[in-house]
């Protein structure tokens, strides 16, 4: 499903060019789950913003379902995160004047969808009541915990039925024991719908569970 290959992204400042990604390989069978780990500074989030198509690489491939990345016009590209990926940030990024329906639907207004939006409600229904928020429907952020937040934004990550999940320190600002049933949620979820995870994480123990490990700067493991 995803393809690295020679891999790197540099940014240029007024005095030099700092590379912060160096000839990448790596790979993640569809369907499967990866987590990547590093230390601070090292390209993590860099990483997951190249394979959102979210930044360009400085050179390198990157390629998902068999389309390449920089191949892609901005357009093309913004389909493709819209249709194909679906996005978990470690701050929810929930829209505080919506409920927490309206912000699982918010991915349809970007994009052309070919299902009714009856057809969408109903999978959010779905989602909602899979991830414990069947009864908060029509709550808005500022009435939920932290949990119920982050349970909010991956029910929306979800809605598009994506191919690929990027998820980046999900658990990160939550509390441990809240992080856990966050983590076992969003991987029985990714195993339930057969979706290609990668996820960021600087807590070995969740990274150890994902199974396949990728620390920058190093090899990959399994």
């Amino acid at each position: 499903m995803i393809k690295v290959r020679e891999l790197s992204v540099s940014f240029e400042t007024s005095s030099e060019v700092i590379e912060v990604l160096h000839k990448l390989n790596f790979s993640v069978e569809e369907g499967s789950a990866c987590a990547v780990v590093g230390p601070s500074g090292s390209g993590k989030t860099t990483l997951l913003n190249v394979l959102g198509a979210l930044l360009p690489a400085s050179s390198g491939s990157v390629t998902i379902g068999g389309k390449d990345l920089s191949q892609m016009k901005e357009q093309d590209a913004t389909r493709f995160r819209n249709q194909e990926l679906g996005f978990i940030f470690q701050q929810h990024h929930l829209l505080p004047q919506l409920t927490v329906l309206e912000n699982v639907l918010t991915p349809r207004l970007a994009g052309n969808w070919s299902e009714s939006e009856q057809e969408t409600r109903k999978r959010a229904h779905a989602l909602l009541e899979r991830v414990g928020l069947g009864n908060r429907l029509n709550h808005r952020p500022s009435e939920l915990s932290g949990g119920e937040k982050q349970r909010n934004a991956v029910a929306r990550a979800l809605i598009n039925q994506p191919r690929v999940i990027l998820a980046d320190e999900p658990t990160g600002a939550l509390d441990s024991q809240t992080g856990e049933k966050i983590a076992d949620l969003l991987l029985e979820l990714q195993k339930e719908h057969g979706t290609t995870l990668v996820l960021v994480t600087h807590d070995l123990s969740l990274a150890q569970r994902i199974g396949r490990i990728y620390d920058l700067g190093n090899t990959p493991t399994s």
